[in-house]
């Protein structure tokens, strides 16, 4: 299974089990995402685009409020 198609799985099943599990496994998936190294070296533009604007609207939720 790709890795996306497996975080969109478990995502999925998290929503199902309640917001406490969805939680958790988010939190997970955001740690272990930190080791995360693309096939090719490179992301596609879109994605980067993608982190980009995640990084700037939810950075505080990830380092804490620096606001």
């Amino acid at each position: 299974m790709h890795c996306l198609e497996h975080i969109l799985l478990v995502t999925s099943v998290a929503v199902d089990s309640g917001k406490a599990e969805l939680v958790r496994v988010l939190e997970s998936l955001a740690g272990l995402s930190h080791y995360y190294v693309p096939e090719q070296g490179n992301e596609p533009a879109a994605i980067q685009e993608m982190n980009v604007e995640w990084h700037r609207r939810f950075e505080h939720l990830m380092h804490g409020n620096k606001r």
